[in-house]
């Protein structure tokens, strides 16, 4: 008679077993075994072959016919094991292979079936197996008094006092249980349906909860493309619980192991909430939530823009996705909490949506995708960035150029021409990653682009940015677009952004007042280094340099306060350069330590009191290679670096240790003197307003 223990603190698990045994066999009935197998070793391995372990096993019986034929395989597993999910899945079909080997092999003819789950410690899935043991012994047992009926109550005595429960959400142990009173239990049985209802509650939880979350990911409101009606989540949620997918999962919840059926749920809910998106020019008469809400948009008489929104949603069934959804009327537009949370969320909705559908309306069958204003506006640019599968249909909704493909990006001819229109990389174009990489080019991307609302612009980029900042109509786009700035500088020390010439911003002295700066891309042309300039120098002070440079933080905006780690070459002289034939503009030849002399022209009248002001290099910690103590090469890439012409920024100083930058009508490049010099670079943390 086996041992048994359990965590129930009222439940004699020993002794209710005992007495359960004496009770329901007359007499002494045939044993089986059960065979803990361990997934933590491969199956196939020599030392884990089962049908040697039996055979082993039959020697210590001394009558060969008292050795049990029933053997009840049980994979186990240690809770702590390191072997990952993904590696048992495979180990559990290579034992099921050789369990079935085993069935009728070897001189006692084993009699082998494998337990539903995987034994890692739990006492119900010990229960469990035992059960199902017993069930195999009974069936070959003639006086087992009672038919099923005893064992069919021992299941539910287990289920309420053992388990009671006690899954805590361990969809391993629920499907498993499941298994256990489908099997043991007949329809009939008075507990088998509030067993196993109580069980489907847990699983159909893990199926809602998916739900849940797939839905906080995607629109608050989305058009129903079958009824033609706009639905909130309630709808939504409403429409997958009555869904022949969601019956058909729901009535299927214990015929997969654990992981498949997490996979049937990700795989349904996934699916069933599959959308399309408009991306569009906004025209005349489109229609808003007021119009569209508890109407059916097949049925209302067409307006330009609802005929628009009419053929959009019939497009989007015809590409068999039941939901749409487009910035006309899928945002309550009048809620400024609702916008900014849509405004937060549009490039992961793009992202998420299965097709973007982007409608030229002045694009006809010979135009060109140039031409289109769509090119021109801010929203769509994170709409064509953002989108993994797009189509462009032109004003008479046929595909563009007739091209019958499933995804635009993909077409080589196409994405010449987008890569033409925009002036942005192919690799960006198919496989864009939002963030704030190489913040320049991003910025350069939308300079040329326009929206209604002046700070839209900036809105707009704050998807591809990554970045999720208050939206505040009404503010002026230099403040806007200071805000974003300041928060990509904090975020990620790219000092890249202060390279631009043009109008400065009152929100900043180093920010733009618009993005149309940012329109001309940074050029610097690179000079030869000499690898002879090395022999001579002291190595020691480029050592020190080279640490000076890499204990510099990155650069922050605190406050509306630029601290930019820089190298600093103070002004020695200011020179005007005769007389100007512009009075606002001022032509000065400048001379900097450590720097050879420039000509620069700007909107200041210098002070001849050169003192005030310094020129400064911003240093972007990144650029700095590793350095291992016995390798001094990336100390002098950093001499070569730092020897190549750079955009310098002309500073002036102000009280209490701060700084304003002046801006110049051109590029300040600024070249070292020579290698030498560089040694005796200063640098510095600037505090700039």
């Amino acid at each position: 008679m086996p041992s048994f223990h359990t965590d129930c603190n009222d439940f004699d698990a020993e002794s209710v077993f005992t007495k359960w045994l004496y009770s329901n066999f007359i007499k002494r009935c045939h044993p089986g075994i059960i065979f803990l197998h361990s997934l933590d070793c491969d199956p196939t391995h020599d030392t884990m072959l089962m049908l040697r372990h039996l055979e082993t096993f039959a020697k210590a019986f001394l009558n060969t016919f008292a050795v049990p034929s029933r053997v009840y395989v049980v994979p186990t597993s240690k809770p702590d094991s390191a072997i990952p999910n993904e590696s048992l899945s495979p180990r559990l079909s290579q034992l099921e292979t050789i369990m079935g080997a085993l069935n009728g092999n070897g001189k006692h003819k084993w009699r082998a079936s494998m337990f539903p789950g995987v034994f890692k410690g739990q006492p119900e899935t010990a229960w469990s197996a035992v059960l199902l043991l017993l069930k195999g012994i009974a069936e070959t047992e003639t006086n087992f008094s009672h038919g099923y009926t005893a064992l069919e109550d021992l299941v539910y005595f287990f289920f309420e006092e053992v388990w009671g429960g006690a899954s805590n959400g361990n969809l391993d142990l629920i499907v498993m249980l499941g298994r256990i009173v489908l099997e043991l239990t007949p329809p009939e049985h008075p507990q088998h349906c509030s067993i196993l209802i109580n069980l489907s509650q847990e699983v159909g939880g893990k199926v809602f909860s998916y739900v849940f979350e797939t839905l906080a990911k995607i629109p608050t409101r989305l058009l129903h493309t079958q009824t033609g009606v706009l639905c909130n989540r309630d709808a939504q949620l409403s429409k997958f619980m009555g869904s022949p997918r969601c019956k058909q999962l729901l009535s299927s919840l214990f015929s997969f192991n654990s992981q498949q059926i997490t996979k049937e749920i990700t795989d349904a809910v996934s699916e069933f909430f599959e959308f399309a998106m408009l991306s569009h020019r906004w025209g005349g008469g489109e229609p808003l939530l007021r119009d569209v809400e508890g109407k059916t948009i097949y049925d209302v008489d067409a307006t330009d823009g609802l005929e628009k929104l009419q053929t959009f949603c019939a497009l989007a069934l015809r590409h068999n996705f039941q939901w749409a959804w487009s910035d006309t009327c899928c945002i309550d537009k009048e809620s400024s909490i609702e916008l900014q949370m849509a405004i937060g969320s549009m490039f992961s909705w793009y992202r998420r949506s299965s097709l973007t559908i982007v409608y030229l309306s002045d694009v006809s069958h010979t135009g060109s995708l140039a031409k289109s204003v769509w090119f021109g506006r801010g929203w769509t640019l994170q709409e064509l960035l953002a989108s993994r599968t797009v189509l462009f249909y032109t004003h008479d909704w046929s595909l563009y150029m007739n091209r019958e493909a499933t995804n635009h990006k993909t077409d080589p001819a196409l994405l010449e021409e987008l890569q033409q229109a925009t002036g942005i990389a192919k690799r960006h174009l198919t496989n864009f990653y939002p963030g704030l990489d190489d913040a320049r080019s991003r910025l350069h991307w939308a300079s040329r682009r326009r929206t209604t609302w002046p700070e839209d612009i900036v809105y707009s980029l704050f998807g591809i940015f990554k970045l999720n900042l208050p939206v505040l109509y009404g503010e002026s786009v230099e403040n806007a677009l200071g805000r974003l700035l300041a928060e990509i500088i904090s975020h990620s020390g790219d000092v890249s952004v202060l390279d631009w010439v043009g109008e400065p911003s009152p929100f900043h002295s180093c920010f733009p007042a618009s993005l149309t700066p940012y329109r001309t891309v940074p050029h610097i042309q690179l000079i030869p280094s000499d690898p002879a300039q090395r022999h001579g120098l002291d190595l020691a002070k480029a050592r020190e340099l080279y640490n000076a440079l890499a204990r510099l933080p990155l650069a922050r905006c605190v406050n509306r306060r630029l601290m930019l780690p820089s190298t600093i070459h103070p002004v020695t002289a200011v020179k005007l350069q005769g007389s100007s034939i512009n009075p606002s503009r001022y032509t000065y030849e400048i001379h900097a330590r450590r720097l050879r002399p420039f000509v620069v022209t700007i909107s200041v009248d210098l002070d001849h009191n050169s003192g005030r002001y310094i020129l400064v290099r911003p240093w972007l910690r990144k650029s700095l290679e590793t350095r291992t103590d016995s390798d001094d090469e990336a100390v002098w890439n950093l001499l070569e670096q730092l020897e190549q012409p750079f955009n310098a920024l002309l500073l002036e100083a102000l009280p209490h240790n701060e700084y304003r930058r002046i801006v110049s009508d051109c590029v300040i490049t600024a070249r070292v003197q020579d290698l030498a010099s560089i040694l005796d670079s200063e640098t510095r943390i600037l505090g700039i307003v």
